[in-house]
Formats: C-alpha cells, structure tokens, sequence
C-alpha cells in the first residue's frame, strides 16, 4: 500500500507545472505604475528548434495577457523578448507514456525598454515548465505553453496581480 501511494506522489510531482520570473534588473516601483506596454517584439533565438510562426504566437499571447493587467499608465514601453528555449513533447508520446514523456518548455529573456529613451528599464527571464501527463494528448500543448509562458511575462511586468 505504501508503494502505491509513494508512486502516485511520485506521478503527481513529474506532472507539476510552474511559471518562474526570475529578475535580472527590476522595475522601479515609480516607473512600473506609469508602465504602458505599446510594443511587443519576440523572436527565437539561434539554434533553438521551433515553430516557424512561434514568435507571433507569443507577441498575440503576450498582449491578451497584458490586456488583463490593470492599470495600464501613459509611459509607452517595449518589450522585446527573446525565445531561449522551446521544447514540446509530441501528442503521441503523451499517448503513450504520458508524463513519462517529459516536461514541455518555453523560456525567453524579456527587456522592457522606455520607448522614449530607448533605455532598458528592465530585465526579466521566465521560465514555463509544464508536464500534463497523459492529459496533455487531448488539447493543444504549444498553445498552452505559450499562453502561460505570456501570463509570466504580464506578471514580470505588473507583478501585483490585479486583473480587470
């Protein structure tokens, strides 16, 4: 019985997601309130295996995901992000090993740039992990990737959590 249990834990641990910010340079807290993000530019960076249409997916991802985000102030800001990392596990493989198949990842640098300036005012890396075992076979893996990867970018920019 214990075997049993100790596997299940085990199971619901690899099938864990999680959306890590990890700041490099902070925001000041003076100029985040007046932050309005005008701009978003990804691109994937070299040598990393992904979709042609990829960045677009995260620019229309990642302005749904400010969208939310209230208040949006009057200082225009930039953001470019840079895809560091992209991995998908193939739907059949979720079929048939399920979480054993592994995590799927996107990871990208992100600077938020004073459109005026052109001063970066800071820099943030987030990091999307997410293993939804068997499960994931049945909706669009990358769509939900990409789509939790923009909420952590929305967060790293507004991180107080207020949503409209």
């Amino acid at each position: 019985m214990n075997r049993l249990i100790l596997s299940f834990l085990a199971l619901l641990a690899l099938s864990a997601c999680s959306t890590a910010v990890v700041p490099q340079q902070a925001i000041p807290s003076d100029v985040q309130s007046k932050l309005r993000v005008s701009e978003v530019k990804a691109t994937v960076s070299a040598g990393v295996q992904a979709p042609a249409d990829l960045d677009r997916k995260l620019e229309k991802a990642v302005q749904a995901a400010l969208a939310a985000k209230k208040p949006q102030g009057v200082q225009p800001a930039r953001l470019v992000i840079r895809i560091t990392k992209y991995e998908i596990v193939d739907g059949a493989a979720r079929v048939f090993v399920g979480v054993f198949a592994g995590s799927n990842k996107l990871y990208a640098s992100v600077d938020v740039v004073d459109v005026q300036s052109g001063a970066v005012i800071g820099r943030f890396d987030v990091q999307r992990n997410s293993n939804p075992g068997g499960y994931g076979a049945f909706y669009d893996q990358s769509q939900a990737t990409i789509d939790e990867a923009a909420e952590g970018i929305a967060n790293g920019i507004f991180p107080t959590g207020n949503t409209q």
